[in-house]
């Protein structure tokens, strides 16, 4: 009863811990969006990471496709991919995720320190960590929730606020406690859940946009996840930009090897003259999404709303590169374990 009132709540809030965009209220909700809370509502709960997609649909879809079929179902016991999320989340510097999913690794009682480093190294191309996955089997799964986490925590530190439980500064200690018992409840309801329900609620992939990594393969439901999400996000980006200015951010994504790249240095001028003075708010915010997400602004957001014109075109920005980000960690983690060939320079 008390996990239920609790997920209501934060269903009710979770609209009003949206920045800049205007996320419909899921209790009143339609269409392909009603569908995904329906199945949230029974898998999980409707929580602000999702919430914030749902100008949207198909990208509140994708999002929630994602994280279910890596995080939430599978073989790899849930306590194991929540410290995953968690280190990954700390490696982002995304305080909303890593307190819900330090919670709920206290909650599974997990405490797989070299699961952790590993996890947190796959912000890094060139971490040694990355050499020797402390795991033999079920790849998809872990890589999979890494990624995963890559994606969601740049669409939290863009478009949430920074804590997870809506509770005054002064009682921060009891909203730890509460998200403890939100999440053990939520880990112990993934138990029952069913591989694969999602994928009913994604668009049908075009194969010449869908990433299908090599090291999904062997878990179907993992790849269909990553083929729809990243089809959908590709497909609704160019509604809004054109194929020119994608194909010139996508070239400085393709070059990033991890951590923070200065916003400020010569080379970052230099690629700056690769974009028109009224695309730059965009590409700015396109490429501080994905070097450090945490240190974007309400100024860039501002800017990059007039430049692209509405707050879809933005969402879908954002969305954009922040999969890409999290598409090219999963590329250099793969590939440090042997398990694909590299697509882009490491």
């Amino acid at each position: 009863m008390l996990i239920s009132s609790m997920g209501r709540m934060m269903e009710e809030l979770s609209p009003s811990s949206v920045n800049i965009l205007k996320p419909s209220r899921p209790a009143i909700s339609n269409g392909l969006n009603q569908l995904v809370y329906q199945q949230m509502r029974r898998d999980f709960m409707v929580a602000g990471p999702f919430v914030l997609h749902s100008e949207i649909p198909e990208l509140l879809a994708g999002a929630w496709s994602l994280v279910r079929e890596t995080l939430f179902v599978g073989h790899v016991d849930r306590g194991s991919k929540e410290t995953v999320a968690w280190a990954v989340s700390k490696a982002n510097q995304c305080p909303f995720c890593v307190d819900a999913h330090f919670a709920a690794v206290r909650a599974s009682k997990n405490n797989d320190a070299l699961l952790a480093s590993w996890a947190e190294s796959t912000a890094d191309a060139h971490a040694t960590a990355l050499n020797n996955p402390p795991f033999t089997s079920s790849a998809a799964e872990y890589i999979g929730t890494a990624v995963a986490f890559h994606y969601l925590n740049r669409m939290v530190s863009v478009f949430l606020d920074k804590k997870m439980m809506p509770v005054p500064d002064l009682l921060d200690g009891m909203s730890e406690v509460m998200a403890k018992i939100m999440m053990g409840g939520m880990v112990r309801k993934s138990k029952h859940l069913t591989s694969g329900d999602s994928l009913k609620l994604l668009p049908d992939a075009d194969a010449l946009l869908a990433w299908a990594p090599q090291w999904a393969e062997s878990n179907p439901n993992v790849l269909g996840s990553l083929s729809g999400w990243s089809s959908t996000i590709e497909v609704v980006v160019r509604l809004h930009f054109d194929e020119s200015f994608i194909n010139s951010v996508s070239e400085q994504i393709d070059e990033w090897v991890g951590g923070a790249a200065p916003l400020n240095s010569q080379a970052h001028e230099e690629d700056n003259k690769a974009f028109s003075q009224s695309d730059l708010p965009c590409a700015e915010l396109a490429l501080c999404t994905v070097y450090s997400p945490y240190k974007v602004t309400d100024a860039m957001l501002e800017g990059a709303l007039q430049s692209a014109g509405s707050r879809q075109a933005l969402l879908a920005l954002v969305a954009w590169a922040a999969y890409r980000a999290a598409r090219r960690c999963g590329e250099w983690t793969a590939l440090a374990a042997g398990l694909c060939e590299p697509k882009h320079p490491i």
